[in-house]
């Protein structure tokens, strides 16, 4: 009897505690349940609403602007940056300046030849223009051959077509001239052709018997030429005479 009333005690406490432990997990859960709905309203609420924007414009910051360990970097980004451009802006003005170098170069250079073929061409003027003044009545196809040599174009064809003439001419004179060129100038440039105006002089001497050296006659002339460049060789391309 006192076994099974011992029994019925255990049994008894046994299911007190658990109504004790079932009290509190129900408890518990209703707690939890409360805290979830205080919550959910706090969420809904205008205060939950900033705060939950406050949140996500911290992380937007945060993700957007990089730390501070970074900075140095960004900066270093931005130096080389300007570094680059200002290596292209140091390129182009080098460039620049060597363009310049060359093109004065090409000027000196391009503005010298010129200069050379215009003394070229005065030269040329002189003898040629002296050739052709000077005559001598013991050979006259020596001279028409020497002016023939120094011609080109109109002026040579015109020449070689009267040359019978020009040298039957110079046997019967009796004399020899020659011919002094005082001054000649680069006029113009036309048509290929350089025109040169020539001051020149010519001196005549009987070769008869007994001519004195008062018959001498002194003769000047002043002549517009044209001189072209055949095989980088000048030419007398025309001769004119100025009255």
């Amino acid at each position: 009897m006192k076994l099974k009333r011992r029994r019925m005690g255990v049994e008894n406490a046994s299911s007190d505690r658990g109504k004790e432990l079932e009290h509190r997990v129900l408890g518990a859960q209703s707690a939890a349940d409360g805290d979830r709905a205080d919550h959910e309203s706090e969420d809904r609420s205008p205060e939950g609403s900033e705060r939950r924007s406050g949140v996500r414009k911290v992380l937007r910051n945060h993700v957007e602007s990089p730390p501070d360990s970074l900075s140095p970097h960004v900066g270093h980004g931005r130096r080389s940056r300007r570094h680059r451009v200002a290596l292209a802006l140091t390129a182009m003005a080098c460039i620049s300046s060597g363009t310049a170098a060359v093109l004065t170069t090409i000027e000196h250079r391009t503005a010298q030849e010129r200069s050379n073929v215009e003394d070229e061409i005065l030269a040329f003027s002189h003898d040629a223009v002296a050739r052709l003044l000077s005559t001598d009545t013991a050979e006259p196809d020596a001279y028409v051959d020497r002016v023939l040599v120094d011609a080109t174009g109109t002026w040579h064809d015109e020449f070689a077509q009267r040359k019978k003439s020009v040298a039957d001419t110079m046997r019967a004179a009796t004399n020899t001239t020659v011919g002094r060129v005082l001054d000649a100038g680069i006029e113009r440039a036309e048509n290929g052709s350089t025109v040169v105006l020539v001051a020149a002089t010519a001196e005549t001497t009987p070769t008869t018997e007994g001519a004195t050296a008062t018959e001498r006659q002194v003769q000047q002339y002043q002549l517009r030429i044209g001189v072209t460049m055949v095989d980088s060789q000048p030419k007398l391309s025309s001769v004119g005479f100025i009255q």
